[in-house]
């Protein structure tokens, strides 16, 4: 490999997991001290008592095949080194809940009132103790292993239905004002509310380690993960929605664990620890209750499995472990090829790909008269009508006024029109749905009309005229009018029925 090249190897290493260079580099050397350049062969020590859910304190046991090598370990979730208390005979660990807490009384954010401001927990919050360690010999020190051990007494174990997943990092990395992703910190800003939470980008992604737990306290799987503040607007909110990297960087490059069992996938890139957006604080499954209504619709759904989730070892809240749509979502899906897959979000801005297929689809439809039968089957060309009419029948049923001037994705697999072609892969336009918590009654009531919010010449919240002008030219076509009818009542008369709308919501209450 060129020296170029293993220099910006190097850089980009060093900036992924810290604000600068200067800072990365003072942390590494206050965590291990001076270490050869050369990548370390020494293994990583072994937890021989295994993590995960006791009834009892137990005496944690650390080994290592090296019987010269030292081994060091913290408690705290920091990262260990020569410096931390060296590992001697078993860590006796038992139930740390009436521990005063250390992390959940470190606001985060200064909204002043209300559901989504940071308070304090009433009473100590229920802990686990989380253990890291490495061992060293000589110049080499190995890489960190992390393990949770929560200690509860039976029949306490939350519901006895959601996992449990334990994220481990030191906690500059979530919480201090230079560093910290979780925080308001030291780029909040009082006019608009924005902070460190609102920072994006690799330069704010931030190590850490990831265990699963079943609802039994058994662990699952772990591995070393990078971890983002995820959203838009909730990014202010007291809890975040977080977003989990696998990467090579850190160890695998996937998570190879089957993360939601209705679903043939086995390994995902990432994942989101949602935090309900706009819907925190009050049902925590607003936006899963309206995706599960229409999982059978020609339209993306993303899977949902709510857990329970903890940050160095202190309780953080019930999280949703949902699927994020991006490359990796629509070639794991759809067998899409990377290079062709065109993601667009809002009016037509890039996420992948190029945008000059559907501003020249924008064109036509604004430019031609889709009365005429002719037109409007070149548009069926170039969209997938009935994918439309699923995913807009199913947002004006959930009343959903955070859309379509925002929360809007579409895609097309970049290939010529082909009939023939495998789902997704016809060279069409498809939206995905996502994001849908303002609905079902929590900003408009049943009363609200929908249809005029969707069909107005400028959105009512914007005051521009792209979010709408697709319907509202395609609502020329008769046929199309017809058909965007009849799907409404199709829906309102099965998937929305009340008493299935009603039968959904409740199954997922009772989790």
């Amino acid at each position: 490999m060129a020296a170029q090249e293993i220099e910006s190897m190097h850089l980009f290493f060093l900036t992924r997991f810290h604000k600068s260079f200067v800072a990365c580099f003072t942390m590494f050397i206050c965590a291990f001290g001076p270490v050869s350049a050369q990548q370390t062969t020494l293994e990583s020590p072994v937890f021989r008592t295994p993590p995960g859910l006791y009834h009892e304190p137990v005496n944690v046991q650390i080994s290592h095949p090296d019987p010269e090598a030292d081994l060091f370990y913290t408690l705290d979730g920091s990262t260990p080194g020569p410096d931390n208390t060296r590992y001697i005979e078993p860590v006796v660990v038992s139930d740390r809940s009436g521990e005063p807490d250390v992390l959940t009384v470190i606001p985060t954010n200064y909204i002043p009132a209300g559901h989504r401001a940071w308070m304090p927990p009433a009473a100590p919050v229920r802990k686990a103790t989380v253990i890291r360690a490495i061992a060293v010999k000589g110049e080499e020190v190995s890489e960190t292993a992390s393990a949770t051990y929560m200690i509860i007494p039976e029949g306490e174990f939350f519901s006895g239905r959601l996992p449990v997943l334990s994220i481990i990092t030191d906690q500059e990395h979530f919480f201090s004002d230079e560093t910290g992703i979780y925080v308001p910190g030291n780029t909040y800003n009082d006019n608009d509310g924005t902070g460190n939470y609102y920072q994006r980008g690799d330069e704010w992604e931030r190590p850490a380690s990831l265990e699963w737990f079943d609802h039994n306290g058994q662990l699952e799987f772990s591995q070393n993960i990078g971890v983002r503040i995820h959203g838009g607007w909730s990014r202010r909110f007291s809890m975040k929605s977080l977003r989990l990297y696998a990467r090579s960087d850190y160890g695998n490059n996937r998570f190879y664990y089957p993360v939601f069992p209705e679903l043939p996938y086995d390994n995902y890139n990432r994942l989101i620890l949602r935090s309900s957006g706009n819907d925190f604080g009050q049902t925590m499954f607003m936006d899963a209750a309206a995706q599960s209504l229409v999982r059978h619709f020609n339209v993306d759904t993303q899977a949902y499995r709510p857990s329970v989730v903890f940050i160095n070892g202190e309780y953080w809240g019930i999280h949703n472990i949902r699927e994020r749509y991006d490359r990796h979502y629509l070639e794991r899906v759809y067998g899409a090829e990377e290079s062709k897959i065109e993601l667009l979000t809002s009016n037509a801005q890039v996420k992948e790909g190029r945008n000059t297929h559907y501003q020249a689809m924008v064109t036509f439809i604004s430019q031609n008269d889709l009365s005429d039968p002719s037109n409007m089957a070149h548009v069926e060309t170039l969209m997938d009508t009935d994918n439309f009419l699923d995913y807009y029948s199913a947002q004006i049923y959930y009343g959903n006024n955070d859309w379509p001037h925002n929360n809007i994705d579409f895609w097309r697999y970049n290939a010529p029109y082909n009939p023939n072609a495998p789902k997704g892969l016809d060279g069409r336009w498809r939206w995905l749905m996502y994001d849908v918590d303002r609905s079902i009654g929590y900003y408009t009531n049943a009363n609200y009309d929908m249809v005029d919010w969707v069909i107005a010449e400028r959105n009512p919240r914007t005051n521009q005229e792209w979010p709408n002008l697709l319907l509202r030219n395609l609502l020329e076509n008769e046929e199309f009018f017809h058909r965007f009818i009849n799907r409404m009542c199709d829906h309102l008369n099965s998937a929305f029925h009340p008493e299935r709308a009603a039968q959904v919501v409740d199954s997922l209450k009772s989790a």
